[in-house]
């Protein structure tokens, strides 16, 4: 519960690695848990002990104590000192979100004696991640904000596309009640449209970016398509969810047509 760090302590990572940061969830997790959902752990669990222990301390570090409050990831904590980054980050609570949904994949799909256990402890965090995420989203536009908590920054695309991906994902596995959050997914995908270019030209995507001091510099990031490639990535797996959920729909009206047809034929 320290105030939050002076503009030196987030410098350059020292050799002691003290800072976690949101990105690190992402960059840590996937590759174990999509190890595991693909059947190749071992009998004890190996990759999904390490999948449910490392989504678990990671979230303890980028979630508000009950002192700072709320429910959105800070963009890094030092957890040498405890002191919270100044601010909430949208792509870096994206990156969050995307964890969650490859977490959950891979205790669904283990067989180890913790998974049913670990399972239910990581679906808590993800509902609690996404209710407090949905609560931000800009409902005129579709897209979240820059910072989340601030609606004086601007739009960010690529943190709408990974919160889009997590949401549809956590909604068609049934780990999110799909009406409390349908709407806004449906919004975020007006949203996106509205920035996807006929040339392929994405709008309103962060450059790469590292924790930073204050809103300001994050007000002033730099917004370069060819420079954030995590953003452009969750654009297209967005829409190539969304699409899915589309076809299926139409595929499951087709069947009951035609199943309604051949009865009446009878």
């Amino acid at each position: 519960d320290s105030p939050a760090p002076t503009p030196s302590s987030w410098g350059p990572e020292t050799d002691e690695h003290q800072f976690v940061w949101g990105d690190d969830m992402y960059m840590a997790i996937p590759l174990p848990a999509r190890m595991t959902a693909a059947g190749l752990d071992d009998a004890g669990g190996t990759y999904a002990r390490f999948v449910a222990t490392q989504h678990a301390l990671l979230a303890s570090h980028l979630k508000p104590t009950p002192r700072e409050g709320g429910g959105l990831f800070w963009h890094g904590r030092d957890a040498k000192s405890g002191a919270p980054s100044c601010c909430k980050w949208g792509r870096a609570n994206g990156w969050a979100m995307m964890t969650h949904v490859e977490t959950l994949s891979a205790l669904s799909a283990s067989n180890a004696p913790f998974a049913k256990e670990a399972l239910a402890a990581a679906r808590q965090i993800f509902f609690r991640h996404a209710t407090a995420i949905a609560a931000v989203q800009n409902t005129s536009d579709g897209r979240w904000h820059q910072l989340l908590d601030n609606t004086t920054m601007w739009l960010e695309t690529s943190a709408t596309a990974m919160f889009t991906v997590a949401l549809v994902r956590g909604v068609d596995a049934g780990w999110l009640a799909g009406p409390p959050f349908n709407p806004g997914l449906a919004r975020a995908w007006e949203g996106l449209q509205r920035v996807i270019h006929a040339s392929g030209y994405v709008a309103g995507m962060c450059d790469g970016f590292g924790i930073h001091s204050s809103p300001a510099d994050y007000q002033g990031c730099k917004q370069l398509y060819g420079k954030s490639q995590p953003g452009l990535g969750s654009v297209l797996k967005a829409a190539v969810l969304l699409a899915g959920r589309k076809l299926g729909a139409a595929l499951a009206l087709h069947y009951s047509d035609s199943t309604t047809t051949r009865s009446r034929a009878r």
